[in-house]
């Protein structure tokens, strides 16, 4: 990734929401689907 400079990548983390498997969403042509989450960091 352009935007995270040299040894950066060990501050940072990466989370993806998505429906899978089970939960998975098919959309027609024209659908729309919305998916919200919240995340929190305990220190």
């Amino acid at each position: 990734m352009a935007d995270v400079g040299e040894g950066e990548w060990r501050q940072m983390v990466c989370v993806e929401t998505a429906n899978v498997r089970d939960a998975a969403v098919s959309l027609a042509p024209g659908e729309v689907h919305a998916m919200t989450v919240t995340y929190g960091v305990v220190r």
